[in-house]
């Protein structure tokens, strides 16, 4: 992920730590999921809050597949 993004999932519901990104981590979390992992990086972690994340992970999906 890079740090253009950020504005693309914060356009969509998002919010971001500005803490984790100031360090090189990309940090990315809605109401049921956090997302995270290094920019330059290739693989991310995707952390549940509660047990209504399965439509957060759906939503998160599908916005990776639009990233261009």
């Amino acid at each position: 992920m890079e740090n253009e993004y950020l504005d693309y999932f914060v356009k969509n519901h998002y919010t971001m730590v500005k803490s984790y990104i100031n360090i090189g981590i990309f940090y990315v979390e809605d109401a049921n999921l956090i997302a995270l992992g290094p920019f330059g990086g290739n693989k991310l972690q995707i952390k549940c809050k509660n047990a209504n994340c399965d439509e957060s992970l759906i939503k998160f999906e599908e916005l990776l597949r639009n990233l261009k």
